[in-house]
C-alpha cells in the first residue's frame, strides 16, 4: 500500500514538471515570436496573455541591452551599462504606446530629452526617450496598444553623436529587463 501511494505521489509530481515545463517553453515561444509582418507580440505573464505593439513602425536596433557588458557612448566619451535598446528612426516618425495603459510621467530631461513613461498590466512599465517636446499626452492619461504617443525628436542630449534614435526602456516588477525578451526588433 505504501509503495502504491509512493508511486502515485512521484507520478503526481512528474505530471507537475512535465506541466509547468509546457507552460514555461509556451511562454518562450509567445515571447520569441517573429513579429515582423504586423509588428506585435503576444507575452505570457502569469496566466494572462499580454500583446505587445513594437514602438516604432520599422525597428533596427542601433545599439543593443547590455546590463553587464560595457559600451562605449561616444557623447559622453565614456564606457557604461545600457539597460536600454535605441532604435534607428527618423525625426519625425511616429512612436507606438507597446501595450495600453496609463502614463505616469511625461518630463524632459537635458540627457534624455521628452520621455514619457507608461504603466501597463503585469508589473510592465515602458518608457520612450528623446521625443519631441510637443507631447499631446500627460500624467494620468490613458493609452491603448498602438496609440501614437508622440514623434521622434534628437533631444536625448546624453546620446545626441549616436544618430536619431528612440530610447527604449522596459521595466518588470519594478527592474529594467531586456527589451529582446518580449520583442523581436530586426536588423542589428
Amino acid at each position: 500500500m505504501k509503495d502504491n501511494l509512493k508511486k502515485l505521489k512521484d507520478s503526481l509530481f512528474v505530471g507537475l514538471v512535465i506541466v509547468l515545463s509546457i507552460f514555461v517553453v509556451g511562454t518562450i515561444v509567445f515571447a520569441t515570436k517573429d513579429n515582423s509582418e504586423d509588428f506585435s507580440s503576444i507575452v505570457m505573464a502569469g496566466a494572462e496573455e499580454v500583446k505587445f505593439v513594437n514602438p516604432l513602425e520599422k525597428s533596427e536596433v542601433l545599439k543593443d541591452y547590455s546590463a553587464e557588458r560595457l559600451q562605449f557612448n561616444s557623447t559622453l566619451k565614456q564606457w557604461e551599462a545600457h539597460k536600454a535598446v535605441d532604435l534607428k528612426a527618423n525625426v519625425g516618425d511616429k512612436v507606438f504606446a507597446i501595450a495600453g495603459g496609463k502614463i505616469i510621467a511625461v518630463e524632459t530631461t537635458h540627457l534624455m530629452g521628452t520621455t514619457i513613461t507608461i504603466e501597463h498590466k503585469n508589473g510592465f512599465v515602458s518608457c520612450y526617450s528623446s521625443l519631441n517636446s510637443e507631447v499631446q499626452l500627460k500624467a494620468g492619461d490613458s493609452v491603448k496598444a498602438g496609440d501614437v504617443i508622440g514623434t521622434i525628436d534628437n533631444s536625448a542630449k546624453g546620446e545626441i553623436e549616436e544618430g536619431v534614435h528612440l530610447h527604449f526602456e522596459l521595466k518588470k516588477e519594478g527592474k529594467k529587463v531586456d527589451p529582446n525578451l518580449y520583442f523581436s526588433f530586426g536588423q542589428k
